[in-house]
């Protein structure tokens, strides 16, 4: 990553109109920022969050709401065989 930085840097130095470099620069700067925020989230013991956690929890959220829309059967009376 500061390998892409130095190469960006050195371009915007040799040509400061190539927006190209600028842009380049701006997003891996961006990018090394979430990095260092993810870095030290983790040292601090906080948990990440991954794409399927958030999802499976909706998953579950609208089974159970579900199941309290569905009328429970009567008690006694199952099914016989």
């Amino acid at each position: 990553m500061y390998g892409y930085e130095t190469y960006f840097a050195v371009l915007l130095i040799h040509s400061p109109e190539d927006t190209f470099a600028m842009f380049g620069l701006a997003d891996l700067l961006v990018l090394i920022a979430l990095f260092g925020i993810i870095r030290a989230w983790q040292l601090i013991g906080v948990r990440q969050f991954h794409i399927q956690d958030i999802l499976s929890s909706r998953g579950q959220k609208k089974e159970k709401t579900e199941e309290k829309k569905a009328p429970a059967a009567p008690a006694g009376k199952e099914d016989a065989e």
